[in-house]
């Protein structure tokens, strides 16, 4: 006795007999060839285990060795090492988003513009609606290495081993591509501003919008992991695939991030609602991997100001320091302080900023002294530094105390200090007797036989009768 098997979108196999005198457990596999009007076009290779019962009845269990799972927001593509380009394995989930696209275009409902922030957050789910599916992956016997490939690029990621899969698949966005990319991008300012008048048209259309630099090649970094499938599916090998960084706002501000540029364009900016999740890729890979937060509000969506750097692909706690409203003053009020606390799953990066408690900061700066001192981390030498950070003084006025971060966790970490014209530079993370500060203007109130007042570590270096007014709270 012989079976078929027949598959949507693929041809009838051929006849396999099944019954045979042995009574152990067997396995064969099955190939499936795509129809000719069917849109992909490559094989599929499916298993069979046949499992003796009695002299007159087997029991047959089909399965596919690799499954699939996209839990990206990009749209994937899969195939073989060493089979053409004829031969694309193309997920089924994603043919059936271009569908649904293509629908909704049709219908009108791409484009809405009356709320921004809850657009944003409705077309994502959209996107994702299709994509987080089980696609059935198998286009050989023998499979070893396969590349993956995102949808509309020609570019392919280096091949990887589906049976030591773990790790990290970066896939970089080809010259030709990005041009081909900057090429199809519609006029925003024209899009929606369908009541203007047809002088004011004439005027937008007249205005090109600003493009990115064609040397920027985008980088796409994803975690793949394998692992054996669960319950009924265990004769499965599954292939994860998770974006590497994996951002959470959990404070109660609209935050952005983008990597740090001196040209930071509103395509490279990540926007995270308060209380969600979004995924990070580097819009620039020839660029330092370091990026830059700002606060915004939900209707805009432009940063107020950019903060200093810091880093997302190791292990770290910190907190950055956010400007609350653009082009205001140095003083502490103007700031919103946010923890980040960067975790490693695997090899995905999960960053959450948090909401810092102001009263319990990483550093506090206390003046117990009756100057006003000034302060700051103290720059470097690096034009593009000068640049883009704002690293100039702030003040605490006599008995002052303020909470106190770097403002850019990617240069040194020095506090500089500078009273009555005196600047003296302090690394806060040794603990010790730091050299004090020696002023060459006397004090009415405390002035030794030399005319100098020693000042060290923030406390007054001579011990007398006024101390007690200056002690610790």
């Amino acid at each position: 006795m012989a079976v078929q098997f027949k598959l949507e979108g693929y041809e009838q196999t051929k006849p396999r007999k099944i019954f045979r005198r042995s009574e152990k457990k067997e396995r064969f596999y099955i190939e499936f060839k795509p129809l000719a009007d069917f849109k992909s076009k490559s094989l599929l290779y499916l298993w069979v285990e046949s499992k003796y019962i009695s002299t007159y009845c087997r029991h047959l269990t089909i399965f596919c060795p690799y499954l699939i799972i996209n839990e990206t927001k990009e749209q994937l593509r899969y195939q073989e090492v060493g089979l053409t380009s004829t031969v694309l394995s193309e997920d089924i989930a994603l043919l059936k988003h271009e569908k649904t696209m293509k629908q909704k275009m049709r219908a009108g409902k791409t484009f809405k513009f009356e709320n921004p922030a809850s657009d944003y957050a409705d077309q994502i789910e959209e996107d994702t609606e299709f994509l987080n599916k089980i696609h059935m992956f198998s286009t050989s016997k023998k499979m070893n290495k396969i590349q993956i490939s995102l949808k509309d690029t020609k570019h392919w990621s280096k091949p990887f081993s589906l049976e030591s899969a773990d790790g990290v698949v970066d896939i970089i966005e080809s010259a030709r591509d990005h041009k081909d990319k900057q090429r199809a991008k519609p006029n925003k300012r024209f899009i929606g501003k369908f009541s203007d008048t047809i002088s004011n048209v004439a005027m937008i259309l007249q205005k090109k919008p600003k493009r990115e630099s064609t040397n920027k090649r985008k980088k796409y970094e994803f975690s793949v992991r394998t692992q054996t499938a669960p319950g009924l599916f265990h004769r499965s090998k599954l292939i994860i695939f998770t974006p590497r960084f994996a951002i959470k706002n959990e404070c109660d501000q609209f935050i952005l991030l983008a990597q740090y540029d001196n040209d930071i364009v509103d395509e490279n900016i990540v926007k995270i609602k308060q209380n969600t999740w979004e995924f990070f890729h580097w819009p620039d890979y020839k660029k330092p991997p370091h990026v830059v937060m700002s606060l915004s509000d939900a209707l805009t969506l432009k940063p107020y100001s950019w903060s200093g750097r810091f880093k997302i692909d190791q292990v770290d706690e910190f907190v950055v320091k956010l400007r609350k409203e653009k082009n205001k003053g140095r003083s502490n009020d103007n700031f919103y302080y946010a923890r980040v606390v960067i975790n490693l799953d695997g090899t995905t990066v999960y960053i959450r900023i948090l909401p810092e408690d102001t009263k319990n900061p990483p550093y506090r700066i206390d003046n117990l002294t009756t100057y006003e001192i000034s302060y700051r981390q103290k720059p470097t030498n690096d034009s593009n530094d000068k640049k883009f950070l704002d690293l100039s003084y702030s003040k605490i006025p006599p008995g002052g105390r303020v909470p106190f971060t770097w403002d850019d966790m990617v240069i040194n970490k020095l506090l500089e200090i500078e009273v009555e014209g005196i600047t003296m530079a302090y690394s806060l993370d040794t603990i010790k007797d730091h050299d004090p500060i020696l002023l060459s203007q006397p004090s009415d109130m405390f002035n030794d036989k030399s005319g100098r007042m020693t000042l060290k570590k923030g406390f007054l270096g001579r011990k007398k009768q006024y101390d007690d007014e200056y002690e610790n709270e």
